[in-house]
């Protein structure tokens, strides 16, 4: 089935619509897809009692298809690195973090008799760093959501953690209410890297450490960080730290990033010159990707790449092959198949089919709901409201959700925009599956100035977007946002004075 085309736009209707774009552009620098779909109208305020409300209304509209996760923020780390964006801070007394567990407790209480009738398909534990308050802390946190929340069978349980503040008695209450997927950032195994970042002397030590306090991997999956550009590192630094972690017994998976350097950290790290952070980013080419190949078919990991080049997740596909073996060189395609099925067959069951965190519709292809829990948790509930919880971490007052309320086409717009970052694709039927719409439906106006300017093309079955750099698709995905919505935010940013 083809894709009728879409009407066009008037000359006098566009060249308005550019003149707001410009107007906008003037308030707001425009950098990601992402952060297009998330733009959004009016911002109101929300009391705990009236959030909850909006998931009693969640409940009544939830479908066999709808997923629902969880995610409760833990603003603390024992340091604040100096590349790190994340709403965080240091626990300056032991009250902080009784504070946050009162506070957590109290909303568990209040969220969980709101969302009764639903039950929740994953829970994720993020930061700062979940792992640096006490077991005992985490232990009733644990045991207050199984008591208010009613979980899926095979809902997935996720953590961060620091290693730096990892002990056994918090590990056994991890594994002890279900998680079994664990991960915290390498970033760099040199010390005196971490140090000149403020992360504390972070050794290879403290990660073998760690990695040897966690559960053996066919019973749970640990996945590190590693950034690629962090200053004083070069692409052969990381390529031995990546020596390090895919040798290692315990199996981890890799996730790569490159390094974003903010303005701060170019101040702070490369003397306010942008270009030389460019360039060490730049280092890390082809020859390093090759290389990285070439260590992962030497370990035994799979890569993937993710919708964008900035991340690539190095997968253990299976052990590494008994020395043994490797000494006698047998290894062929036939050993190979009898080892991946009997390190398949040894995996735990409670590890396979758990569902899996995610944020945005896109990745489930369902109506999504989003509970977040602490403070500056960030909550979705579908078709109605986006927000997030105040007051910040360390403030204090009363527990309130900060955000927009959301219309459909609100949601249908992020969706798109995600769908376009990450696939370079909009299939009509997942539109018209979730919304009852067409994208030239629901977007006339976007998708005729799309189609004139090449960035979109018609498909059997919907369309088809140019691949670019991030802001130029951002700036084509502003025909995506309504006039309103623009002029509201040009509005707030102006009062602020920007």
């Amino acid at each position: 089935m083809s894709t009728p085309s879409p009407p066009s736009i008037s000359p006098s209707r566009r060249a308005a619509r550019e003149a707001l774009h410009a107007r906008f552009a003037q308030v707001e620098r425009i950098g990601s897809p992402s952060q297009i779909a998330l733009l959004s109208g009016f911002k109101r305020t929300w009391t705990e009692a009236e959030f909850a409300e909006l998931w009693v209304e969640a409940v009544r509209r939830s479908g066999p298809t709808t997923v629902n996760n969880l995610y409760v923020h833990v603003p603390f780390c024992k340091s604040i690195c100096s590349f790190c964006n994340y709403e965080r801070l240091r626990p300056t007394s032991p009250g902080a973090l009784k504070d946050w567990r009162d506070r957590v407790l109290a909303s568990i209480e209040v969220m969980g008799k709101a969302a009764r009738g639903i039950r929740f398909h994953s829970l994720y534990f993020g930061g700062g760093t979940p792992s640096v308050p006490t077991a005992a802390m985490l232990g009733e946190v644990f045991t207050a959501l199984d008591t208010h929340f009613a979980w899926h069978p095979k809902a997935g349980r996720a953590i961060e953690l620091d290693p730096a503040v990892m002990n056994p008695a918090k590990v056994a209450a991890m594994v002890e209410h279900g998680f079994e997927q664990f991960s915290f950032g390498v970033q760099s195994t040199r010390t005196d890297v971490n140090l000149a970042h403020n992360r504390g002397a972070q050794s290879p030590e403290l990660i073998d450490r760690c990695l040897n306090l966690l559960p053996p991997p066919h019973e749970a999956k640990v996945t590190v960080d590693v950034l690629m550009g962090l200053a004083g590192t070069t692409p052969a630094d990381t390529l031995a730290d990546l020596e390090m972690l895919l040798s290692h017994p315990r199996r981890p998976w890799v996730d790569l990033f490159h390094l974003t350097p903010t303005h701060s950290y170019v101040d702070s790290h490369y003397g306010g010159v942008r270009a030389r952070a460019d360039d060490a980013v730049a280092a890390y080419d082809q020859a390093f990707d090759d290389a990285v190949d070439a260590l992962c078919e030497q370990h035994f990991y799979d890569t993937r790449r993710g919708g964008s080049h900035h991340c690539r997740t190095l997968v253990a596909a299976r052990p590494t092959l008994p020395e043994g073996v490797r000494r006698l060189g047998v290894w062929s395609s036939e050993v190979r198949e009898r080892w991946q099925r009997w390190w398949t067959a040894k995996r735990a069951p409670r590890r396979m089919g758990r569902t899996a965190y995610c944020q945005v519709p896109t990745e489930v292809r369902a109506p999504l709901n989003l509970l977040g829990i602490g403070p500056s948790a960030r909550s979705q509930v579908f078709g109605l409201a986006m927000a997030q919880t105040r007051p910040h971490a360390g403030e204090s007052g009363p527990t309130v959700y900060a955000g927009h309320p959301m219309q459909p086409i609100d949601e249908l717009r992020t969706f798109v925009c995600f769908d376009v970052r990450d696939r370079g694709e909009v299939v009509d039927a997942h539109l018209e599956a979730l919304f009852g719409m067409t994208l030239a439906e629901a977007m006339p106006e976007a998708v005729a100035v799309w189609q004139e300017s090449g960035f979109a093309r018609p498909t059997d079955t919907g369309w088809a977007f140019e691949r670019g750099r991030p802001a130029e698709v951002a700036r084509s995905l502003l025909w995506a946002v309504s006039d309103d919505h623009l002029e509201g935010i040009i509005a707030r940013k102006n009062r602020r004075g920007r």
